[in-house]
């Protein structure tokens, strides 16, 4: 879905501590699929969101966190 949109994407990844922290980041110029909801935040032109997956050594991922910003 995302990649029909006007995205800038970013991946950062990092290890240490006997973790491994993996971070995607990206900016939507184009808010249509948020439909109904862009009304919440008027004049609403850019969407930025984060998502970081943490995972300790070769478990599967632990946490995931999602943060969005407008």
């Amino acid at each position: 879905m995302i990649n029909s949109f006007d995205v800038d994407k970013y991946t950062t990844q990092e290890r240490g501590h006997g973790r491994t922290e993996t971070r995607l980041s990206m900016v939507i110029h184009n808010t249509d699929f948020l439909g109904d909801i862009a009304f919440d935040w008027a004049n609403l032109s850019t969407f930025g969101m984060v998502v970081s997956i943490r995972q300790e050594g070769d478990k599967p991922a632990e946490t995931m966190q999602i943060k969005h910003y407008n």
